[in-house]
Order: structure tokens, then sequence, then C-alpha cells
């Protein structure tokens, strides 16, 4: 557990230190081992001793390693706010960790941080391969690009089982359609070949912040497809987290309006068939979903056992179209009907 707003108050007060606690799951009452940065070697210098560190501003594990974002370090003067992330050995806890940090070029960003593995689900792992988002950088100054669109570096582990090191990226990769403050990386997730990343601040037809996710081959960074909400809006935030396991991928919506103002949904994917109809769970009701009624054949058995379908949206269609399409499809289920015409 991190607590990046921890002030240090041992000798040399720092305010915005941070530590994390580890915590044995066998025995939760127990005291945790905690983990301060004083006295763990930075790679530029021989300890932190800055404030607004933010020690454990994102923490994450993978197997036998952990790993912890620095999210405040200032290595070039007072006008730095960077990123980067040391990761521990949990079998040897006390042994200095490894460091892994975007390119230099991209790390001293004048004053705006690259967020480089800030957020939750901003770091992503399977058993090749490490993807770190940096959501808000790099400065077009550096790239070409629109600014702060985001980057996602993807690192493969080495031999010992993890990534390290500055600059070791095996790719760097950005949007196909890059526009500013995009947020590409806030959010990313691997499964065994492809990594998702999600770009919550993406503007679409519907207004700002729409949202989407965009899939890639997780060995070379090669565009595979983007996953839009079927019924986004604008400021939804569609892909503001994410996470893939078993064959299902999880997309947070946090200001979709389905229940109350805000309220927030998320879209379950079969990751076999991306372009199908996710199941969709809000406030208000767990739902299949179905736009453009006809083009897909609604399969209710895709949920079975994981979550009760208690409604079926069908928007623009009539209650009649509506009513013999779901015949014989299932029993006992409530069916609500949006944008009805009057002759429907």
């Amino acid at each position: 557990v991190g607590e990046y707003g921890r002030d240090w108050t041992g000798s040399g007060y720092r305010s915005d230190s941070g530590r994390v606690y580890l915590f044995d799951l066998n025995d939760l009452t127990s005291q945790p081992i905690i983990l301060d940065p004083t006295g763990i070697p930075t790679p530029w210098s021989t300890s932190y001793t800055y404030d607004n560190l933010n020690f454990g501003r994102q923490v994450s594990v993978d197997g036998d390693y952990l790993y912890v974002t620095v999210g405040g370090y200032n290595s070039y003067g007072s006008n730095d706010w960077n990123s980067f992330i040391l990761v521990f050995d949990l079998n040897n806890i006390q042994e200095a960790p490894a460091s892994l940090m975007p390119p230099r070029n991209y790390y001293n960003d004048d004053n705006d941080g690259n967020y480089f593995g800030w957020y939750s689900n901003g770091v992503a792992f399977n058993d090749s391969y490490v993807a770190v988002g940096s959501y808000y950088g790099p400065n077009n100054s550096f790239d070409g690009l629109t600014s702060r669109h985001g980057t996602v570096y993807v690192y493969a582990k080495n031999a010992d089982g993890h990534a390290e090191g500055s600059g070791t990226e095996i790719y760097a990769l950005q949007s196909p359609d890059s526009q500013s403050y995009d947020g590409f990386g806030r959010a990313v997730a691997l499964d065994d070949t492809r990594l998702y990343v999600g770009s919550y601040g993406w503007d679409g037809v519907q207004g700002s912040d729409v949202g989407k996710v965009e899939v890639f081959d997780v060995s070379d960074g090669s565009y595979i497809q983007t996953i839009y909400a079927y019924d986004g809006n604008a400021n939804d935030q569609f892909g503001y987290n994410l996470d893939v396991e078993g064959g299902k991928l999880v997309v947070v919506s946090p200001y979709d309006d389905d229940g109350t103002a805000n309220s927030g949904s998320m879209y379950i994917y079969d990751t076999s068939a991306l372009s199908g109809i996710p199941v969709k769970v809000s406030e208000a009701f767990v739902s299949m979903d179905v736009h453009n009624l006809g083009s897909y054949d609604l399969d209710l058995t895709v949920a079975s056992g994981a979550v009760e379908i208690t409604e079926i949206i069908i928007p623009n269609a009539s209650l009649s179209d509506g009513i013999n399409y779901l015949e014989g499809k299932t029993e006992e289920l409530k069916v609500q009907v949006q944008n009805v015409n009057n002759s429907g």
C-alpha cells in the first residue's frame, strides 16, 4: 500500500516524502514492513532528499517484484516535476532496488512532468513484458506530435524477471491519431499477446473527453484496433481505467450517466471478440446492450455464471421489433426500450 503524501519527520523534515507498507496477507493484523525513501540510492544521488517526492505514488506487484512509482522526483532544479519507478525484490526487500525510467530527453520535461507510471493501472505486466504509461508527456518540442498526447513505454523483462534501466524500452508508443491531452497511457493492460491502452481524454464526434481504448501487438507495438463505447458521450472518459484477466477486458467510464449524473459504468468485453457487444455494468443496472439491432446475434450465454442479466437496452428500435427479437431468447427478462417512435 502506497502513502505518497506521508511526511518524513525524521532528521531533515521533508513534506510529502511518501512511504510504502508491505502487509502479510496471511496475518493482516501484524505490523507491516515499512519502506521509506531515506537512504535508498537514486540514479543520480546517494539518497532522496527532496520535498514532494511522492514515493509510493503507485505500487504494483509482479511475481517476486514490487514496482514503486516515485512521483515527484526533482532531478534538475526547482522547475522540474518528473517520475520514475523503483523495482524491489520482495525476497530481499532491504537490497537496493533497480530503477526504471523513460528516456532522458523525455524525462526532463519543462515542469509539466511525464507522469510515468503515476496512476492505478499505469503499469502492466505479462510473462515477458512490462508496459508503463506516461499519459501527460512528452512535450511536442521533443517528438513533433501534438502536445501532451501521452506515450506508453514497453520493456522486455531481463533474466531475473523484471524491467530496469533508462532508455531500455524496446519501443515507445503513441496513439495512431494522437490529439493534445488525450491521456493516452493513463491506464494500460497486458494479456499474453496484446497491449490495451486507454485514452480517456480523446475527443470524438460526441464532444470532448469521450474516450477510447486502443489495442496493439505487444511484441512490436503494431496497431490492431480501437474500441469505442457504443453509447459514449462527451465527458464520459471511457478508458480512464482498464484491466484484462481470464479472457475479459474491463473498461471503466467513470462519468457515464446511465445511473445518476456521473455515476459511472464499466464495459466487459470478450477478448476473443472485441468488436462484439460488451456487458455493461452501471449503478442502475447490469445490461447486455445492443446497438444497431439486427447486425448482431445476441448471445445471452456469454455472461452465464458471471453476472445476472436483468435488462437489455435496445436503442432506436420499435417495441414490436424488440419483443420479437427477444422471444425465445430468455425468460423473466425486463425489457427497456429507449427512443420508441410513435408508431412503435
